[in-house]
């Protein structure tokens, strides 16, 4: 069994043809399905995929890394258990970001990278249900990315793509 090509088949002891893969499942979901799988004694094999981020990339027909623009990709995740607080992944952010699962936090995430040094105009582009026939492109700006995530109806599956404007990446540098 492929674990990374579809987790219902472990509990279904047979492959699924519906299902691309496990990204996105909570970790304590996909704990679950390697435990069940070891409990029945299903073989697993953890097949390594590619980050969301770098198929929301591709479909968006765009590099995550630009020469002269943003030399450096900060892969994170936007969101934790629902009790804990803003996960580090603004803290990490820099000239290339992309969040994984962040739309739950938009208003939180914006108003951190705001308090960064972020410009208000940083272009956001928003890949939900990334390679699924649901997919979404949907592209705002940072002090819109509340507001786009709420009148969109984006949870779940949504890939944040946040390139710093380069003026603002040397501020905040000289600044540290």
């Amino acid at each position: 069994m492929r674990l990374g090509v579809c987790a219902c088949s472990i509990q279904f002891e047979q492959t699924c043809t519906n299902c691309h893969h496990i990204a996105g499942l909570p970790a304590n979901e996909i704990a679950g399905f390697l435990s069940a799988a070891k409990a029945a004694g299903i073989p697993v094999e953890i097949v390594p995929g590619v980050t969301a981020a770098f198929v929301a990339a591709a479909t968006l027909g765009r590099s995550l890394t630009e020469r002269g623009q943003t030399d450096t990709i900060v892969l994170a995740t936007g969101t934790g258990r629902p009790e804990a607080p803003l996960p580090d992944c603004t803290r990490f952010a820099g000239p290339g970001t992309a969040l994984h699962m962040a739309a739950c936090h938009a208003p939180r995430i914006a108003e951190a990278l705001l308090e960064r040094g972020l410009p208000p105009h940083t272009q956001i582009e928003i890949a939900v249900d990334i390679s699924k026939p649901t997919e979404r492109l949907i592209e705002t700006r940072l002090d819109a990315l509340a507001q786009t995530v709420d009148s969109n109806a984006i949870d779940g599956c949504a890939i944040l793509l946040i390139t710093w404007p380069f003026a603002a990446q040397q501020q905040i540098v000289s600044a540290a």
